[in-house]
């Protein structure tokens, strides 16, 4: 299983992480991954197509 590094904004009110592929991730949840294979494609698309966050 591959992991990939995600472009997001962490919510300052719940912890929350959200990413421009539309991932949420629970307060605290975003950091356990320690090795990644490259920035995530969905995110790329996103941000190549001007996604806000």
């Amino acid at each position: 299983m591959k992991s990939y590094v995600h472009i997001g904004k962490k919510s300052w009110w719940s912890g929350e992480m959200t990413t421009l592929c539309g991932m949420k991730f629970p307060k605290g949840k975003s950091e356990e991954v320690t090795f990644h294979w490259g920035l995530c494609p969905a995110c790329k698309a996103a941000k190549k197509r001007g996604a806000k966050l």
